[in-house]
């Protein structure tokens, strides 16, 4: 199951994660979150699927705080004029949401040594 309650986030990023989204739509560009908290039973599958570089132990996905999810990551989708998701981590419009979200002080995996460009974290 997929997780993208905002909730789930860690408190330090859940308010960079609702100021992205408006300075998302204050762009004109559409994004809607598609997964926050991962179980690092998943996150570790997906390793295995060789899907993530990261694994249960590793990924900020799967952060906590008293054994209660607080992920200090979330994933995204830039949707295109007919709301279907922009498939290409390389579109114009992935750049232009990591440097919003740069802007506010996220860090952006586009930049990463692997790009993942629908993701965001802070530290």
């Amino acid at each position: 199951m997929v997780d993208r309650n905002l909730d789930d986030l860690h408190p330090s990023l859940e308010p960079l994660c609702k100021q992205f989204l408006a300075e998302c739509a204050a762009s004109l560009l559409h994004v809607i979150i598609t997964e926050t908290f991962r179980d690092p039973a998943r996150e570790d599958q997906l390793h295995a699927d060789g899907i993530t570089k990261a694994t249960g132990l590793t990924c900020k996905h799967c952060f906590t705080i008293n054994g209660s999810p607080a992920s200090k990551a979330f994933d995204f989708a830039v949707l295109d004029e007919n709301n279907r998701m922009v498939q290409d981590g390389k579109d114009e419009r992935y750049s232009l949401a990591g440097i919003l979200g740069k802007k506010i002080g996220l860090h952006w995996g586009g930049d990463f040594t692997h790009p993942d460009y629908d993701h965001m974290e802070i530290l």
